[in-house]
């Protein structure tokens, strides 16, 4: 059996190998094949075919690296073939050289001088020093993470880092605690070594992302570049939102993913995440109470870091967060910094607000995405990561770039995904249009008197289809039939509207609500309504209050960008939960943490209920963010010429 895995290892790499060395002596033909293809498929699937071209170049490419029988040259041959391929799909420069990788250890952190490990990423045969970018993640460093492949072949040099207690580094691992010293002394160290010519740039994404934002926090005056995706610099609004919202959903998930599947490195992994998804833990684990003993429901022990944590759904100054909160408060130097935001995403709000605290040196893009739909928007991703540092670390002026117009760039959900607005800042400025809640209507004057309700039942919660969520299958877009059918859900609805209407800011919500129980959530989501009768959701936030009795309720929807089409139709969903994206509220007005015991109870909103929409009047003209004829291809590759995306001259 190892051996005919080997050799079918070795078939399939050098099939890819001789398909990528075609397309360097016949270029045309080949992106030819390869764009009849794309233009064939559906425009939702082309990223996912992309992307899955793509992982199977990468993963020829570290197969050959790694097998190479006895011929380095052939997987040197493979990894190049792969890399101009991958480029092709990636719509970026055709890369300098190859990445050379080398386990490191590099510097010494806490009373017990822990040694921090990494992978050091330099350009193959080029002459240093180079611009240094440093990735700080604890999900296990690699020397085939993509992005930092994409650098360090573009002439950076990249250093991929385990933070402290992670996979190779050694000490504990407290989440965030040990980020902001961990990453000023990475940033000192990095300056001080022979490959670094002075110019250092932060990155990452998620977790990786924070600890960008620590380091910036304590050395920002040593980083000149910083690019964060799905992220943010505090965390606490992560756990418990500040209207009272809690992420049950992210808690369990990620302790799951850190403490469990990956708490032993990556010793186990498969075996952990399937054991664990055919057991259903973390879906077991969610409806568990109380929340102070959910960490044993996920890892079948108490967990120190969890039981700590959780006080904070009661006691929003508890100290355990004391040191884990602000990663960066923005007092001190704060460099040159790329914000990407994703729509769908969990983070959005604080990474807005980082947006608006960084100052004139941030710049923004919020892209049609949730945290872990990032693939979607993979050769985005890319290219803004090589423009930024290009433009900041290599003091050159990217081609084909075309963030310098504005500081801000929202897409437009209803829009194709590549189309962008510009705009000076965020929000936008606007002008409120209300809608008045009235029956089952949503009307632009207020009309009768009116009162509708629903029983909540935290033992059946209402469940969230998609938004933003920190879940691989159930996030972003999604039809909402199966929501607005539940007796729990009220739903309002404009007519059919009779010209385009751009809303691009914050959308808030106002209910005159009749509480029936002592602690209640009140959550508002806002949908579009195809003329077909399909119900998408935008955005959605939740508030909860003290009942019982009458009294009004803001809701915070959060932010958004949508053009709703002439014909299409404005929807509101108000409802008492969102699960489990939000932790069911148990309506005994107990304390969260400990809470057992529920209680189903009526709830009711009335006249006097608005909905506030901020509508763009005069909005700026859409741009194309892939656009040019190397990139022209991945937005509409049916309309362009196999000649026009040719890497002659790249």
């Amino acid at each position: 059996m190892p051996a005919a895995l080997a050799a079918a290892l070795l078939l399939w790499v050098v099939a890819l190998a001789g398909g990528a060395q075609m397309f360097i002596l016949f270029p045309d033909r080949v992106a030819g094949f390869v764009l009849r293809g794309i233009g064939r498929l559906p425009h939702d699937l082309r990223p996912l075919f992309g992307l899955q071209l793509f992982f199977h170049l990468w993963l020829a490419a570290a197969v050959a690296d790694k097998l190479s029988f006895g011929f380095p040259q052939l997987a040197l041959a493979v990894r190049r073939s792969a890399r101009i391929m991958q480029s092709l799909l990636l719509c970026m420069e055709r890369p300098l050289t190859l990445a050379a990788p080398e386990a490191i250890d590099t510097c010494c952190v806490g009373e017990e001088r822990n040694t921090l490990r990494a992978y050091l990423l330099l350009p193959m045969d080029l002459p240093g020093p180079f611009p240094t970018v440093i990735f700080r993640t604890p999900y296990g460093a690699s020397p085939t993470q993509p992005t930092a492949v994409e650098l360090a072949e573009h002439g950076f040099a990249v250093l991929v880092q385990d933070t402290r207690g992670r996979f190779s580094s050694e000490g504990e691992f407290l989440p965030v605690q040990h980020e902001r010293e961990d990453g000023a002394a990475t940033v000192e160290w990095v300056h001080k070594q022979p490959w670094c010519n002075g110019k250092v740039g932060v990155a990452g994404m998620s977790y990786v992302g924070m600890s960008a934002w620590a380091a910036i926090g304590t050395a920002g005056h040593r980083i000149d570049a910083a690019l964060i995706v799905l992220s943010q610099s505090k965390v606490k609004t992560l756990v418990v939102d500040p209207n009272g919202a809690v992420s049950g959903e992210f808690m369990v998930r990620w302790f799951f993913l850190v403490f469990h599947v990956l708490g032993d490195g990556w010793r186990g992994f498969w075996r952990k995440l399937w054991t664990s998804y055919w057991s259903d833990t973390v879906g077991k684990a969610l409806y568990h109470l109380p929340i102070r003993s959910m960490d044993q429901a996920i890892l079948g022990r108490p967990l120190t870091h969890w039981q700590k944590a959780v006080d904070l759904v009661d006691d929003p100054q508890c100290p355990f967060w004391d040191n884990k909160d602000v990663l960066s408060d923005f007092s001190g130097a704060t460099p040159p910094v790329m914000l990407l935001a994703g729509w769908y995403d969990l983070c959005k709000e604080g990474t807005l607000e980082d947006f608006r605290q960084a100052g004139e040196r941030a710049r923004l893009v919020i892209l049609p995405i949730w945290h872990f739909g990032f693939w979607r928007a993979w050769p985005l991703l890319q290219n803004i990561t090589l423009w930024m540092f290009q433009e900041h670390l290599e003091a050159r002026a990217p081609p084909h770039c075309p963030l310098g117009r504005a500081r801000v760039w929202a897409s437009v959900l209803g829009e194709a995904p590549e189309s962008f607005l510009p705009f000076a800042d965020w929000p936008p400025p606007s002008v409120i249009r209300c809608y008045h809640l009235n029956g089952s209507e949503l009307r632009l004057e207020r009309g009768d008197l009116w009162q509708r309700s629903y029983r909540y039942n935290p033992a059946d919660p209402t469940p969230n289809l998609g938004g933003p969520s920190f879940s691989v299958f159930n996030a972003g877009p999604e039809d909402q039939a199966e929501v607005e059918a539940r007796m729990d859900v009220l739903v309002f609805t404009t007519g059919p509207l009779k010209e385009d209407l751009l809303v691009a800011g914050r959308v808030a919500l106002e209910l005159c609500a009749e509480v029936g129980s002592p602690s209640a959530d009140f959550v508002g989501r806002l949908c579009v309504v195809s003329p077909g009768g399909k119900s998408v959701n935008l955005c959605e936030g939740l508030t909860r209050v003290r009942g019982p009795g009458e009294q009004r309720v803001a809701v915070d929807l959060g932010s958004v960008c949508c053009r709703f089409r002439a014909g299409h139709r404005v929807r509101l969903h108000v409802c008492s939960g969102a699960f489990p994206r939000w932790m069911r509220n148990l309506q005994t007005g107990e304390p969260v943490a400990d809470a057992t015991c529920m209680a189903a109870a009526w709830h009711a909103v009335g006249d006097g209920s608005v909905l506030r929409l901020p509508v763009i009047p005069d909005p700026p003209e859409a741009v194309e963010m892939l656009a040019g004829e190397r990139w022209a291809w991945v937005a509409h590759p049916e309309k362009h010429h196999v000649r026009t995306i040719a890497f002659k001259g790249a």
